[in-house]
């Protein structure tokens, strides 16, 4: 690309932005000259040049869900209609039964990320849930949703990976809205429009639910989001994040997530107006995104001082 920059006298520095988009994965060296002018000292300094590492855009998903549910559906269908994510659906049955078959550790261990709805349940089989925590302690990400079935005595597996740690949790329901950091507004998790608007859509969203399941944060774990209820705020956690050195882990503890779609955008199909942001879809894509980056996880790298 070229662009013209008009100098002016009494400026030390003007800036010209670039866009540029990669059209394979690795390193890439990028260079910016400039043309020289009359009467400069030296035209050395009229070229700069620096490297990005461009990841692949291509991501496996493995879905497990304890049992069949619209927020499995819906968050389904959000991740199969991004074009760069494979999604891998496995919904246990009434007993230790899926209905697609078990999933498989070389599944598990060429995945980018798990994605855990409403799982472990009570039935849920022993090995499975072994399975994830190994793949996760080799470098699988993990998102942890629940459901009011979800036995949280039986996470004990998944305790060093997952954002949180329970302190008590009881069956009964009850209704919460999110209540975002604002700190948080902009982390690439929640970041919607990347706007000022961003905070009201989240206060905006339909509740959704929760059971009496009372967490702490993790070592290392940062809180995105806590919970309102009837419209007091809480200090409990309901979106988390945590990354270590091996993995990333991102918890919503709250389900009925299809709400944020169904419910925000039936209104406006009703009346005949244009769809807005889908918030679950962008959530879902953004999650994995960010679950998915990362560097190569080897514990010794070695790498030149000075790239030429």
């Amino acid at each position: 690309a070229r662009e013209t920059l008009a100098l002016r006298r009494g400026f030390e520095k003007q800036s010209v932005n670039f866009s540029y988009t990669p059209t394979e994965a690795g390193m890439h060296k990028l260079t910016v000259s400039a043309d020289g002018i009359a009467g400069e000292f030296t035209a050395r300094n009229n070229t700069l040049s620096d490297f990005v590492k461009v990841l692949k855009d291509a991501r496996t998903v493995v879905l497990i869900a304890g049992a069949p549910s619209p927020d499995v559906t819906f968050i389904k269908a959000a991740l199969a209609a991004d074009p760069t994510i494979t999604v891998s659906t496995h919904i246990l049955k009434q007993g230790t039964e899926f209905y697609e078959g078990p999933p498989s550790a070389s599944v598990l261990g060429d995945a980018q990320a798990v994605v855990l709805i409403g799982f472990p349940t009570a039935s849920a089989p022993q090995n499975v849930i072994d399975m994830v925590a190994t793949a996760a302690r080799n470098g699988c990400s993990m998102l942890f949703i629940p459901s009011v079935a979800t036995d949280y005595r039986r996470i004990d597996a998944l305790a060093d990976i997952l954002p949180f740690r329970v302190a008590s949790s009881r069956p009964q329901e009850f209704q919460v809205t999110a209540d975002v950091k604002r700190n948080a507004i902009n982390d690439p998790i929640l970041k919607l429009t990347g706007t000022d608007t961003d905070a009201a859509t989240w206060s905006q969203l339909p509740p959704i639910f929760r059971t009496e399941t009372f967490v702490t944060p993790a070592p290392g774990a940062e809180v995105l989001a806590t919970l309102r209820v009837n419209n007091a705020p809480l200090e409990e956690p309901l979106i988390l994040k945590r990354e270590t050195d091996r993995s990333r882990s991102v918890a919503i503890m709250g389900y009925g997530l299809h709400r944020w779609k169904l419910l925000a955008e039936g209104p406006r199909d009703a009346r005949g107006e244009a769809r807005g942001l889908d918030i679950l879809a962008t959530l879902m894509g953004n999650t994995v995104r960010w679950l998915s980056v990362r560097d190569d996880d080897k514990r010794v790298r070695i790498r030149p001082s000075r790239l030429l």
